[in-house]
């Protein structure tokens, strides 16, 4: 039923260049409601830090483009190194079973 009532409010036209036209206009349409939906699937099944990668590499903003603007060097931010130590403690060794005596029949 639904398939019928589709064919009828599609109206096709007989000149050749208006149906080149009736095919891009479609063809766009389709492209843009594919990229709209690639996007909601990123937004509702991809990676919740990461909603948005762009895909071209020059929308992405770089950090060096942060601190080139004003030409002046940020104090503190590459220029401090900080030591971390910590005391780990040895893993154990073993399960902690004794071994089987050797007197004992194995299989």
């Amino acid at each position: 039923m639904s398939n019928t009532t589709t064919a009828r409010s599609l109206e096709i036209p007989a000149d050749p260049a208006q149906k080149d036209e009736l095919l891009l206009k479609q063809h766009e349409q389709i492209q843009y409601l594919s990229h709209q939906l690639a996007w909601f699937k990123r937004q509702i099944f991809g990676q919740k830090a990461e909603k948005h990668v762009p895909d071209a590499p020059e929308e992405q903003m770089s950090l060096e483009g942060l601190f080139e603007h004003a030409g002046t060097k940020v104090p503190g931010f590459a220029e401090s190194k900080e030591t971390i130590t910590y005391n780990r403690r040895k893993p154990k060794k073993g399960h902690g079973r004794k071994p089987i005596p050797d007197d004992l029949h194995r299989e």
